[in-house]
């Protein structure tokens, strides 16, 4: 079994994710799993470890996105 660590984002602030990567995800790659989990809507450009859900990305959209985050899971 393996440890999922699911990052919510939203693509309004998608640069920050450049800067968790250049952090702390850097001291965790090899021993659990991440992805970085965003609502409807795009940003350029996706990278791998990017996960693009329906749903509202906005904060509003906070609950339903980490239920779709538990469906994506599973």
């Amino acid at each position: 079994m393996n440890i999922l660590l699911g990052i919510v984002c939203c693509h309004h602030r998608a640069w920050a994710t450049n800067v968790i990567r250049e952090t702390w995800v850097a001291d965790i790659k090899g021993r659990c799993d991440y992805k970085f989990f965003y609502g409807a809507g795009t940003h350029d450009p996706i990278q791998a470890d990017e996960i693009i859900m329906k749903g509202d990305d906005a904060y509003r959209g906070l609950a339903c996105k980490v239920q779709n985050i538990c469906k994506w899971t599973l």
